[in-house]
């Protein structure tokens, strides 16, 4: 798939909703792995509706309601104070989020992938015994890098996921690897992180089927500059 066809099919989005046909779902992944504007998109989508569902979770306390005399009235209750400026409410935090916190954000991620820059990497051979003391990787402040890993593919997997982990456990962020794409070289893009060790692991996915257990994976120190 061609960026001006993934634009003029808005497949960000609908790659979001799952709303792209197998095919077309298959092209845009194929496309969004070389694509570092199309990959923000995605990125930044998928965290707005991680943020929206979180602010839909939290309880609104809804005053009781007084009952509707009129049937036909029954269809307008929900203009009522009592369910309104719960429901606004919530509508306005989502708007808030959206103007002030991902918009910035992702004009700020977009103006940064038009000019040239020089970004941090760091190889990882698949299946190393290396200690994280041994490779480390140095960053400025609030930057991206690259993770450079090579896949040992197995015809058993349609596909691969890349996990990176935190000493903690937390999985810091994950990208989904075709078949078609690990054998060669993947250049994972990594978000901004805090200082530490971190765990990039692999896993194979068998059509149909969730992600396997580890098939490789690799530790590194990542030093934030201050």
């Amino acid at each position: 798939m061609e960026h001006s066809e993934a634009t003029r099919l808005m497949a960000a989005e609908r790659y979001l909703l799952n709303e792209l046909t197998p095919e077309q779902r298959q092209s845009f992944e194929d496309h969004f792995f070389e694509c570092q504007e199309c990959a923000l998109e995605v990125q930044a989508g998928n965290g707005f509706i991680h943020h929206s569902k979180e602010i839909f979770a939290e309880p609104v306390a809804v005053p009781a309601a007084a009952p509707v005399r009129e049937a036909r009235a029954s269809w307008f209750a929900w203009l009522r104070p009592a369910f309104a400026v719960p429901v606004f409410a919530v509508l306005l935090a989502v708007i808030a989020f959206q103007n002030l916190v991902s918009v910035p954000h992702l004009k700020q991620l977009a103006a940064s992938t038009v000019r040239p820059q020089v970004m941090a990497s760091l190889y990882l051979t698949s299946g190393t015994l290396q200690g994280a003391e041994e490779r480390v990787i140095k960053v400025q402040p609030n930057t991206p890098f690259l993770l450079q890993v090579d896949i040992a593919t197995d015809p058993r997997y349609s596909s691969y996921l890349c996990e990176l982990r935190s000493s903690t456990g937390e999985v810091a962020a994950s990208l989904p690897v075709p078949a078609e794409v690990a054998r060669n070289t993947v250049q994972v893009m990594v978000p901004a992180q805090k200082s530490g060790v971190y765990k990039l692991a692999v896993r194979g996915i068998v059509s149909g089927q969730q992600a396997t257990s580890e098939i490789s994976s690799s530790s590194f120190e990542l030093q934030v500059q201050q």
